[in-house]
């Protein structure tokens, strides 16, 4: 038995569950700031 194989998973599979997974479409405007802020100071060190 894999080590991955939880008593948790087990569970859900025999109930038939769908386990909770958030998805976000859109980052939030501070998130992309930060990011941006980082590939242009990556970018800069580079070059």
């Amino acid at each position: 038995m894999p080590l991955n194989y939880l008593f948790s998973k087990r569970n859900q599979k025999i109930r038939d569950e769908i386990p909770d997974i958030i998805y976000h479409d859109i980052l939030p405007n501070k998130l992309r700031n930060q990011i941006n802020y980082i590939i242009v100071d990556t970018i800069d060190k580079l070059f």
